[in-house]
């Protein structure tokens, strides 16, 4: 997963280099206004963001953060994420603040996606653009842009016959097929027990590949076991990471 250091590329980061906001993870500062993320007094399951005195919204999860705010010429987005802060959880949920003067809304156009694993905005201040990475789900390259005030949400199918990176590739080649030849007992369907990080991996490549070959990748875990021993590299690159 990405780091919460937000990525921007070298154009956005031209502009926002200067931008009058500063955030930590539970305060954002700009010209207008103070943000702080607190908890509710009346529900300690739930954490509430604030502007100056006045409640914007409550989230009832356990890690409620800012993320970097981005600047156009009118508006300041301020991304908030939460997750539930467990060793199962990872893929956060979003939630813009827009500033545009005095006045701030609250946009939950983006609550399904994780703005945070992308983590890269690329701005273009004059326009009041910004353009923001989703997360892939569902078999479709997700993307959003802002314009003056609005978000829109925008799709394409991905490619099915799309390679493996090779940080995944070898992740899949190099750890799981050593945890598989580490499993004990019976050597059938290993990859149901395999260590939580190892499952939440694997579910990741299957929403971020579409076709993603999770029956062939299975039983090589079930034959590493086996065999105790891991198959050639070429045939896994070829068979699992479509190379």
């Amino acid at each position: 997963m990405a780091s919460r250091g937000l990525r921007i590329s070298a154009f956005a980061l031209g502009l926002l280099c200067c931008a009058p906001a500063a955030a930590d993870d539970t305060k954002v500062e700009t010209s207008n206004a103070t943000y702080e993320i607190r908890p509710d007094p009346k529900n300690q399951d739930r954490k509430c963001v604030f502007k100056g005195n006045t409640q914007l919204l409550c989230i009832e999860r356990e890690l409620v953060t800012f993320g970097n705010p981005v600047k156009t010429k009118d508006y300041i987005l301020i991304p908030v994420y939460d997750d539930c802060g467990g060793s199962a959880c990872g893929r956060s949920e979003t939630t813009l603040l827009i500033e545009k003067g005095k006045q701030t809304k609250t946009d939950r156009t983006l609550k399904r996606f994780c703005v945070e694993c992308e983590n890269k905005f690329e701005a273009n201040a004059d326009l009041n653009e910004v353009t923001i990475a989703l997360d892939r789900k569902d078999g479709f390259a997700f993307s959003s842009l802002f314009r003056n005030g609005i978000i829109t949400v925008s799709k394409k199918p991905l490619d099915p016959k799309e390679p493996l990176s090779d940080d995944d590739c070898s992740y899949l080649y190099e750890d799981v097929l050593d945890t598989c030849i580490g499993t004990r007992g019976q050597c059938r369907n290993v990859s149901s027990r395999l260590p939580g990080a190892n499952s939440r991996s694997i579910a990741f490549m299957e929403n971020h590949y579409a076709a993603f070959p999770a029956g062939k990748m299975s039983a090589a875990c079930d034959a590493a076991c086996s065999a105790k021993k891991k198959p050639a590299r070429s045939n896994f690159d070829s068979e699992i990471c479509r190379r």
